[in-house]
């Protein structure tokens, strides 16, 4: 951990500008320069997901906790490496296990605060033990008492999720703890809280786009995501000032030395 990057952050994140439309296609750039790895990736990645969803129980932790978190961080690094023409490879893509304590402490975390929200939600909505255990008196009970305005309670769980955004980013790029990455996620998050909600939908969107045309399509549109969301996280944070204060200041220490 380095303080420079806290007297960068703390400056440059207050100081951030939201272009929507300049993230959007600098992410598809990036993109294209590499798109036969992006989508191979895509591919691999769904393939991983799929294998490991299979075991019980293990599984769809072991995906939520460890496998997605560290394939996408790893899907961030090597954008950073496309976009600064660092001669990106394959295996970039799983360059993330240096930081894999982290990143996993940021998603327990994160797992954690969905937990909470969503058990007093469940029981708000009338979900009990019968549904789950597929009742089918239960089940249609549920759906005829059904109150749309509980949606409302949804709410907290979509901010859990824009709060922690970035927060790998942070720690992949900035090396930063669990704590301090999700703390400054947040902090972008309540600098553009409606253009970052805005944001990651168009990004979603842009990565389902494939289903408009054949279910295969989404194998290719998928992968816009990662570079997508890099692009947005550089900018705001302005990494590649940060990159060059640091080299700058390896170069100065050399030469005292």
């Amino acid at each position: 951990m380095d303080k420079n990057a806290f007297q960068h952050l703390d400056t440059a994140i207050p100081q951030s500008r939201f272009h929507f439309g300049s993230f959007i296609g600098r992410g598809f750039d990036i993109w294209k320069k590499q798109a036969g790895l992006y989508i191979a990736f895509g591919i691999l990645f769904m393939v991983i997901s799929m294998v490991v969803g299979l075991i019980p129980i293990i599984g769809s932790i072991a995906n939520q906790l460890i496998i997605a978190p560290l394939l996408t961080a790893g899907a961030y690094i090597f954008s950073h490496k496309v976009d600064k023409n660092d001669n990106p490879k394959f295996e970039n893509f799983f360059d993330a296990t240096n930081h894999a304590a982290t990143i996993i402490g940021i998603y327990a975390i994160y797992l954690l605060c969905i937990l909470l929200i969503m058990v007093p939600i469940g029981f708000g909505m009338g979900i009990n033990v019968d549904m789950l255990m597929g009742d089918q008196d239960a089940i249609l009970d549920f759906f005829t008492d059904f109150n749309p305005l509980i949606l409302l309670s949804f709410i907290p769980l979509l901010l859990i999720v824009l709060i922690f955004t970035f927060s790998t980013q942070f720690a992949i790029f900035y090396d930063l703890l669990a704590i301090d990455s999700i703390k400054y996620s947040a902090q972008v998050f309540f600098k553009h809280p409606f253009m970052l909600f805005f944001y990651v939908i168009v990004v979603g969107l842009c990565a389902m786009s494939g289903i408009v045309g054949l279910l295969i399509c989404v194998i290719v549109t998928y992968s816009f995501i990662f570079p997508m969301m890099y692009a947005a996280f550089r900018y705001l944070t302005q990494l590649d000032v940060y990159e060059n204060e640091e080299e700058d200041q390896i170069v100065y220490n050399t030469l005292i030395e």
